[in-house]
């Protein structure tokens, strides 16, 4: 019975198709004395740690933040911009000027400021004083605290603004607005909208309370941005500009469609670019893989491989190309290519000797 049961059983297996045995896979070699006078030319695949990917579209810009303010404490109808936007300006640096009635209306609200938050902090000490006593309610003691933080708080926006400026004592009625730092000066606080100019307040001579009058960009805060492909964002490394190569220090976590936003490093002096400009840059994505010669890639057994020199012989070796960079490829392979030597000429004579030998 048992034996029936095993013919039936061989039976079906021959019916369902042929039987396969798993193997491993077997290096091709070919014996250097069987290529006869064929010139073979050969040089060593380099170990990279990175490779290039699709230049993109990136443009010198600044994160939302990182400028310093310079905020309107109340309303100012004629302001002369002596710089454009853009400029890089030295700490003291006069950029502004502003003139007319206006800088009466300054002076006086500095001076009610001072007055008020003096008043103000009196009677914040004396409530406190009452309060330990009980001799006030909690509502009078809100009261006064209120007023008090209040006060303080208008005042140092004023402070704020008036530490940016100076006075010329041979022009009466003329304040004149200095930069508070070494930077680059743009007139409206916005990474991508606000370099092109000055606001259309400004433009126009009026500029309203809490308005930004000007921003300086700290020289250490100007950094590449780019959208790049998601797909790419988990391997990206730098972004590379002509004479320049920046680390990624950021990634936006908003995905817009297929891309996402990188910010790099602080632009290096010596990388010479300006806020605003538009570059194309290159990424370059992280990568354990061997960079050689695209004469030396052919098509065996349906992948690509090369021919590295094993002793006295050539060995078929498979890789898969991730890149190409001038005239050469990025190749990743199942076994360290670093320093080997690889043919790069007489390669489709050697292709058809593999042919021979049985291969597809």
């Amino acid at each position: 019975m048992n034996r029936v049961l095993s013919r039936f059983t061989l039976l079906m297996a021959l019916l369902s198709g042929p039987l396969v045995v798993a193997q491993e896979p077997v290096a091709e070699t070919i014996p250097l004395e069987k290529l006869g006078t064929l010139q073979l030319d050969f040089a060593a695949a380099r170990e990279v740690s990175q490779y290039p990917a699709e230049p993109v579209s990136a443009r010198v810009a600044y994160r939302t933040g990182e400028a310093l303010l310079l905020i309107a404490p109340m309303a100012l109808h004629q302001i002369d911009y002596l710089l454009s936007a853009g400029t890089h300006v030295a700490s003291g640096q006069a950029f502004a000027e502003l003139r007319g009635i206006q800088v009466h209306h300054l002076e006086l609200a500095r001076e009610s400021g001072e007055s008020l938050l003096e008043v103000t902090r009196n009677r914040y000490r004396n409530s406190e004083k009452l309060r330990r006593s009980n001799s006030i309610s909690d509502s009078q003691w809100l009261e006064a605290s209120r007023e008090y933080y209040a006060a303080m708080a208008e005042y140092e926006h004023l402070r704020h603004f008036f530490d940016a400026v100076t006075e010329d004592p041979e022009r009466e009625g003329v304040m004149i607005l200095k930069a508070p730092l070494d930077g680059v000066l743009v007139y409206r606080e916005s990474a991508f909208d606000g370099l092109s100019g000055m606001s259309s307040a400004a433009q126009d001579g009026d500029m309203a309370h809490g308005q930004v009058v000007a921003s300086f960009v700290p020289d250490d805060r100007l950094r590449l941005q780019a959208q790049v492909p998601v797909s790419i964002v988990a391997e990206l490394e730098r972004l590379a500009v002509p004479d320049c190569e920046l680390a990624i220090e950021r990634t936006d976590a908003l995905v817009t469609g297929f891309f996402v936003n990188v910010w790099s490093e602080s632009v290096a002096q010596d990388c010479a670019l300006r806020l605003g400009q538009q570059v194309v840059a290159i990424p370059q994505l992280r990568a354990s893989a061997f960079q050689l010669p695209a004469t030396a890639v052919f098509d065996w057994q349906g992948s690509a491989n090369v021919l590295r020199k094993a002793g006295n012989g050539l060995e078929a070796v498979a890789v898969e190309v991730i890149a190409a960079t001038g005239s050469d490829y990025i190749v990743t392979a199942g076994s360290s290519l670093a320093d080997q030597q690889v043919l790069v000429s007489s390669v489709s004579a050697v292709q058809g000797l593999l042919l021979g030998m049985g291969g597809e």
